[in-house]
């Protein structure tokens, strides 16, 4: 059902792998580091030992802040120009059950690239709950 749809572009700019493939062509593999939004919720000891490797930091620092105050007053003015052309069905809550129909369909849309880039970065996604 979503191979067809009129929205299936706004999707593929969802796929991480393409995009951090495209960033190692530009820079260099070597020179690209991908980093989980997940990880450093759950496990920020191990997120800021690697974010610190990456900048020649120390971990004391990038602990101190990480651990910094931080507020998301709501949507930057970014998100709310690009969220108006991302269809509303793919907007919903996950318990949604018009998300529920395209569910299947999602994942096999992206477990692909997902598996692509956990291998090539060594990247736990599965761990974080993401398709492979």
């Amino acid at each position: 059902m979503l191979a067809g749809h009129r929205h299936n572009h706004y999707l593929s700019m969802m796929n991480y792998d393409a995009i951090v493939k495209y960033y190692e062509k530009l820079f260099g593999r070597e020179n690209v580091s991908v980093l989980l939004y997940e990880q450093m919720c759950r496990e920020p000891e191990a997120f800021a030992l690697q974010l610190s490797g990456l900048l020649g930091s120390s971990m004391v620092d990038v602990m101190s802040l990480l651990g910094a105050a931080r507020e998301n007053a709501g949507p930057s003015q970014a998100y709310r120009r690009v969220s108006r052309f991302i269809p509303q069905v793919f907007m919903k809550r996950r318990d949604d059950q018009s998300f529920g129909k395209y569910e299947d369909e999602l994942k096999a849309l992206f477990a692909p690239g997902n598996a692509a880039l956990a291998k090539r970065h060594k990247l736990p996604l599965e761990q974080y709950g993401y398709e492979v």
